[in-house]
């Protein structure tokens, strides 16, 4: 959000021009900023040279309208014999043009010559806050406040600074002294949001909001701040109906987007969630995960068609983008061979590493130890004999506990993952040795003949052919090493990517892959790695061991 008005709210009065002075004074006291720039131009006519009249004019026009070039230039040809509204002018007109350093400039030429304009004091506090300047910030803050704090604009700055200090209290008893003081025009102030926001106040935002839009619906920082307290309270209907209003008053940027985009994915209006994301000018790749999960969730809410609709206008607009082309294909029940990009598996393995640590470190519900331990016993491999033992996208380290018995008393267990959020969590149980941050393929490869037993539990399920991934697994086992691994079962093909971006594999299909990486099945079990109804996570659960 902006936090202050775009330009000045007080414009200079002169004892000359009589009462077409008044009438112009009027007409922008009134907020008829065209009708007041007319009435300047007509006092412009019969003294051309007035400078308080050209600068307001110019004030006035700032109201509706971009900077006037030529009077920028007429402003700096007169720069030091300006009054202090002609240096706020020319600050106000670097301001919008981005150049917040000469703004400042201008802004102490002004409070230089008018100490008390309440129109600096603000842009200063603002250039300031923008600068990171925190502490001069403060102290300007306290010398202004004193001499200031009749002024309903200094207050609700005042107030947002409170909210931002975490004096909640204070800033309570200043808004309610800015109220007190000029009501009609402190509902309009965007520095009284900004506060109530700072101040988590939600409750006070819609209340004041609700009685601000009586008087004009033209103010979009009051729009934009219904739309986020009405997001907050979980009425994401008329959350909606705001930031639709807002944005028929202001450009919608990449943060409105994407919290406009998250209320109407709590709508369930899937299709305008993916628009709003779709037009995000920067595709980062918290993005790309919403995205994805809007197309997700519009096939499981029935919209399949609209989501490969969309899916298909996704990838036609991002070309050559591996992580896009992947999960299209997914959604899209393409017919892919190739395996998921290592960017996208690090990435939902990233995303996903929360919610998967909660449901391992759930004792009650998870059976991955149990059902690793009951695949090792399958390959008679005893406990307590100082294996070597690698847990292959070990994830958060549900298989931990069990492995690390095989690795007693003497040997060592090396995890790895290409994402470093399921390290973390891995990490945490303190039964590693290691941990490495990498692709297990390439890190097998390269540790030829080091392990006795590897296994790899739900770490396959980015690969079509499995191939590759068995015979480096081959090169990182010693002779007669062990190998116990899970897979999605397929019933309908040897593999198949799933809607939700893994891959599912036939029995038979990973008995061959098996095979040719050198490799004899001893036991292939159908176990669920969740006591769960709703996800069991339902799994072929194989024991093999390497032949030479």
């Amino acid at each position: 959000m902006r936090l202050m008005t775009r330009t000045a709210d007080r414009i200079e009065n002169v004892k000359t021009g009589g009462a077409g002075q008044s009438r112009a004074v009027g007409l922008f006291l009134s907020r008829r900023f065209d009708e007041a720039a007319a009435a300047y131009d007509e006092l412009l006519k019969s003294d051309p040279d007035n400078l308080t009249f050209l600068i307001n004019r110019e004030l006035c026009l700032l109201r509706t309208r971009a900077p006037d070039a030529a009077f920028f230039d007429a402003m700096i040809r007169r720069v030091n014999d300006l009054p202090a509204q002609g240096y706020l002018c020319l600050a106000q007109i670097l301001f919008d043009r981005g150049k917040t350093a000469e703004s400042l400039v201008f802004v102490d030429h002004a409070l230089a010559k008018d100490a008390d304009s309440a129109d600096a004091c603000l842009l200063k506090a603002r250039l300031l806050d923008m600068a990171g300047r925190d502490a001069e910030l403060y102290d300007f803050m306290r010398s202004v406040y004193p001499r200031l704090k009749r002024d309903d604009r200094i207050l609700c700055l005042a107030a947002y600074y409170s909210a931002l200090l975490w004096n909640t209290r204070q800033a309570k008893f200043l808004i309610k002294k800015a109220l007190k003081a000029n009501r009609p025009a402190v509902l309009q102030n965007e520095w009284l949001y900004s506060a109530l926001i700072g101040a988590d106040l939600n409750a006070d935002i819609i209340k004041y909001g609700v009685e601000a839009l009586k008087t004009t619906d033209k103010n979009s920082a009051v729009w934009l701040a219904l739309a986020n307290a009405y997001a907050a309270a979980g009425e994401y209907d008329t959350a909606s109906a705001a930031f639709a209003a807002f944005s028929r008053l202001a450009p919608i940027d990449d943060d409105l987007r994407l919290n406009w985009a998250g209320v109407e994915t709590a709508r369930r209006d899937y299709a305008k969630a993916f628009d709003l994301l779709d037009g995000v000018s920067t595709m980062t790749e918290s993005v790309f995960a919403r995205m994805c999960a809007v197309l997700t969730d519009m096939v499981a809410a029935g919209e399949t068609a609209q989501a490969v609709e969309n899916a298909r206008a996704w990838r036609g607009k991002r070309k050559g983008d591996a992580d896009v082309d992947y999960f299209c294909d997914a959604l899209t029940g393409a017919d892919r061979t190739k395996p998921a990009p290592l960017s996208y598996v690090r990435l939902t393995g990233d995303l996903n590493a929360t919610d998967l640590a909660a449901r391992c470190f759930d004792a009650g519900r998870c059976r991955i130890g149990g059902v690793v331990e009951n695949a090792m016993n399958a390959l008679k491999i005893p406990t307590g004999l100082s294996m070597n033992v690698l847990d292959a996208g070990c994830r958060t380290g549900a298989a931990a506990e069990v492995l690390s018995a095989f690795t007693a008393p003497d040997g060592a267990l090396t995890g790895t993952d290409i994402s470093q959020n399921m390290l973390d969590f891995a990490d945490e149980t303190g039964l590693y040795d290691e941990l490495v941050n990498v692709d297990f393929v390439a890190y097998c490869a390269k540790n030829k003949k080091r392990f006795d037993a590897v296994a790899c539990v739900d770490a396959l399920m980015y690969f079509s052919d499995l191939t590759a991934a068995f015979k480096a697994v081959a090169k990182a086992l010693k002779p007669r090493g062990g190998f116990v691994f899970s897979v999605a079962p397929s019933q309908v093909a040897p593999c198949r990517l799933e809607r939700n971006g893994t891959f599912s594999h036939e029995s038979g299909f990973v008995e061959s892959c098996l095979n040719f990486a050198g490799f004899s099945t001893v036991k292939v079990v159908r176990e669920n790695l969740f006591d769960s109804e709703s996800r069991p996570e339902t799994r072929l659960v194989f024991a093999a061991r390497k032949r030479d």
